[in-house]
């Protein structure tokens, strides 16, 4: 592996480019308003580096898990799905599945929906790292990949990881979709994403989305998840997909991670010490006494009323 190191400290040059480029035009340009944001700029997550893997045939960039030559590209026709069957399960939202559907629009689902290019309110469970009109016609692969043991999968662990501190998390299973320089409708020019999933053997799921450049949309798109009856949705918010390189939620210009089903970052754990109170009738309320001053809007209370209805009363 080849890798290039870009380190920048108080810049202050008048005209400038910062990147790579070869003859046959795989190359990066570093976007940034001023040469003065170089120094806080980065796509590893260290302001004032910018880090580059250069020994592959195409650009692919840092944020994005390596096409492997075992990858699979999928036959695609506008609107189609691919049917990928799971070589291990994937818990999304408490549902688990063994199979997903592929789709060239850049997005992920559940279930085999036709469609071409974003559909908005469309009630499906779906994954959507590029929603949008997507081909591959003149230019382009679209290809994935799943792993249980090997480099994705120790890459898959490292980077749940990195992006959850703490969490101690051991990947049992790893798919990876990525649409590589294809072409943007109308035609305005390559788009390069990935999303990766990720679950372990406790019901864990994470979902990673890695952006590459993209230039700006021309069409109606999303970016983000989504559950069939809502209840889970995350839109990602960028004022233009060209932004998506550069934003982030964990840290990592370009990539942004969710956590899709694990109970940990939902609720709070139960201890065994937890005080259990019977409210069999419905109307009925539990009193609990407060061991501290609770304040609510300006006023403190000393204890609350928990009903077998999802709202609680305050004296």
């Amino acid at each position: 592996m080849t890798l290039v190191y870009f380190y920048f400290s108080n810049c202050h040059f008048y005209f400038f480019q910062a990147g790579y480029q070869t003859r046959e035009d795989n190359n990066y340009f570093i976007s940034v308003p001023n040469i003065s944001d170089l120094s806080a700029s980065t796509n590893v997550g260290i302001p004032g580096r910018w880090a580059f893997q250069v020994d592959g045939p195409s650009y692919v960039p840092t944020t994005l898990f390596p096409v492997l030559s075992s990858a699979i590209r999928p036959p695609f026709y506008d609107g189609g799905n691919t049917q990928v069957q799971l070589s291990h399960p994937f818990t999304y939202f408490g549902k688990e599945y063994t199979s997903l559907f592929f789709n060239m629009d850049g997005v992920i689902m559940f279930e085999s929906v036709w469609l071409d290019d974003y559909i908005p309110n469309l009630h499906v469970d779906a994954i959507a790292p590029l929603w949008s009109d997507i081909d591959t016609y003149t230019r382009g692969v679209i290809k994935y990949e799943q792993a249980t043991d090997g480099p994705l999968l120790r890459q898959a662990s490292h980077e749940i990881n990195r992006a959850f501190p703490g969490s101690n998390f051991n990947a049992s299973w790893v798919f990876v979709g990525t649409w590589l320089k294809v072409e943007f409708e109308p035609d305005t020019g390559e788009v390069t994403f990935q999303v990766v999933l990720i679950a372990d053997d406790e019901g864990h799921s994470f979902v990673l989305m890695n952006y590459g450049p993209l230039p700006a949309d021309q069409q109606p798109w999303m970016a983000g998840y989504q559950t069939k009856d809502n209840t889970h949705q995350y839109i990602i918010q960028t004022a233009s997909t060209s932004d998506l390189t550069t934003s982030t939620n964990v840290g990592i210009p370009g990539r942004w991670a969710f956590s899709v089903n694990d109970p940990f970052q939902l609720f709070f754990p139960i201890p065994p010490s937890a005080v259990h109170h019977a409210v069999t009738s419905d109307g009925y309320y539990a009193e609990i006494q407060l061991d501290h001053k609770f304040s609510y809007f300006g006023k403190d209370h000393e204890k609350l009323y928990v009903s077998k209805r999802t709202q609680q009363k305050y004296r």
